[in-house]
């Protein structure tokens, strides 16, 4: 089975889940995990336990995981009541951090400590990664004047161009230099899935952002996505 971690608002997410039926996908909201039934402990990892349609399995029994949310939040947990949400939200984040992080089969984009999907970084951070590998970046500006304005020279940068990163495959209108610059930045992230924001020159294009959450309903993405999952299975089950 494959699960969609993602929250019940997540329009794109449902979509890709009916997308993938056939491959046996699920989707996974907090509310879900509020049923008896998941198990995280210190034993063998095959043995996690998560509990999906009503129906209990184990961690064998997942091919991959598709983590879509950053974190559990009093908003998503619709069966707890208010005045223990706080702590319910904090309790199954901490719960998904340690439950993700031990599942033995492909997991993308794998828990760090600030999120559930990959690195919960400012846009500041994106750049400063950028830089680090010797990407060219566009300079970010912050105003502290009126909320909404600008100063003059810091108006927004708009990207001319998105490159979408799903494993060693870049999906997306982009120059080899930039297919080249959106990898780079994934693997400096350590990062299965990222969406790359670019701009400038097409021979040269400058790195203006990124995150960690593309869009899922795009087809091509959409299939990247179930290939590196189930390229992800092969490799966990070999000897």
């Amino acid at each position: 089975m494959l699960l969609v971690l993602a929250s019940r608002y997540d329009l794109p997410a449902r979509k890709l889940v009916q997308r993938w039926t056939e491959h046996g996908a699920a989707l996974v909201t907090p509310d879900d995990l509020c049923a008896p039934g998941w198990r995280y402990d210190d034993g063998p990892a095959e043995e996690l336990r998560a509990l999906i349609g009503g129906v209990p399995l184990r961690a064998a029994d997942l091919r991959g995981v598709y983590v879509r949310l950053p974190a559990v939040t009093e908003g998503e947990l619709a069966l707890i009541r208010g005045e223990e949400r706080a702590y319910v939200a904090a309790e199954l984040t901490a719960f998904l951090l340690a439950w993700l992080t031990r599942l033995p089969c492909s997991v993308i984009n794998r828990p760090r400590a600030n999120s559930l999907a990959g690195p919960a970084w400012r846009p500041e951070q994106w750049l400063h990664a950028a830089n680090r590998e010797g990407l060219p970046v566009v300079p970010l500006r912050r105003s502290t004047s009126v909320p909404g304005t600008y100063a003059p020279g810091e108006e927004p940068t708009q990207p001319g161009m998105q490159v979408t990163v799903v494993g060693q495959t870049c999906l997306g209108e982009a120059s080899p230099e930039g297919r080249e610059s959106a990898l780079r930045l994934a693997r400096a992230a350590e990062v299965e899935v990222l969406a790359v924001q670019l701009t400038g020159p097409w021979h040269a294009p400058a790195v203006a952002g990124a995150h960690v959450f593309p869009d899922p309903c795009d087809p091509p993405v959409a299939d990247a996505l179930l290939t590196l999952l189930l390229e992800g299975e092969r490799k966990e089950s070999k000897p």
